[in-house]
């Protein structure tokens, strides 16, 4: 599925009406050009057995190549391995999910995931490469392409499924320009500096954000001006489980 709309506009809102495609499903067959165009999308795909969506950060910002999904069942740790990436978060629900696609694809018990990375309006070409090969992984592993060449096996890299839990979100905590020092998929260590905010007049430090845990960078801010407590990065972090305690269960 292709919203052709906010490719050829940069944005997911119709211009008609400002409606963002994405909060229009179910739909209505009898509705606005979008609610129509929602209808038919969910009808046409209802029956599917995988659903992907590509997505990107939102506005301002910039997201590591990572899969999002609402549980972690068999078949969407197999999905998360054969797409090849390495990352997954677990997203809470919300009510306002009941309104957009992948909702209803979970609703209709079909396979899918969310791949999200990089930001809008953006190009990436290594980050596109990386994931064109990773959903033809995905496809030849599913039988929907065959590959006939003779290929030793890959050894297929594990998922690591970070919880709602294991997410920290930093924030500013005063308004100003948040100058970066850091690069979103990087691996910080607890203590390390993300960036810092300086006033926008005088250019003066007014704070430094520091990384609280040690951790994957997954989200980080690229539009520089920021108000007060303007979430600016999302750090993943490894909690241990209780069985890692015990060096026989490793």
């Amino acid at each position: 599925v292709v919203n052709i709309n906010a490719v050829q506009s940069g944005t997911r809102l119709w211009p008609l009406d400002g409606m963002d495609m994405d909060l229009a499903f179910p739909g209505n067959p009898q509705g606005e050009t979008a609610e129509a165009i929602a209808s038919m999308i969910l009808q046409h795909t209802k029956d599917s057995f995988w659903g992907l969506i590509l997505t990107s950060a939102p506005p301002h910002y910039e997201d590591a190549p990572h899969i999002q999904v609402y549980k972690s069942d068999n078949s969407v740790k197999k999905m998360c391995s054969d797409l090849k990436i390495e990352t997954a978060r677990r997203r809470k629900k919300y009510s306002t999910q009941k309104v957009n696609l992948f909702h209803h694809w979970q609703e209709q018990e079909i396979s899918s995931v969310m791949i999200s990375a990089g930001s809008p309006r953006t190009i990436n070409l290594q980050q596109c490469e990386n994931l064109f090969q990773g959903i033809l992984n995905f496809m030849k592993a599913e039988g929907i392409l065959k590959d006939h060449r003779n290929k030793n096996s890959e050894n297929k890299g594990k998922t690591r499924i970070y919880q709602p839990d294991e997410e920290i979100l930093v924030k500013t905590s005063t308004a100003g320009i948040f100058l970066k020092e850091v690069k979103v998929g990087s691996y910080l260590k607890q203590g390390q500096k993300i960036g810092e905010v300086r006033d926008i007049y005088s250019g003066k430090k007014l704070e430094e954000l520091i990384s609280s845990e040690d951790g994957l960078l997954i989200t980080l801010r690229q539009y520089p001006i920021v108000y007060e407590k303007e979430p600016v990065a999302i750090i993943l972090t490894a909690k241990k489980s209780w069985r890692e305690y015990f060096p026989w269960n490793r």
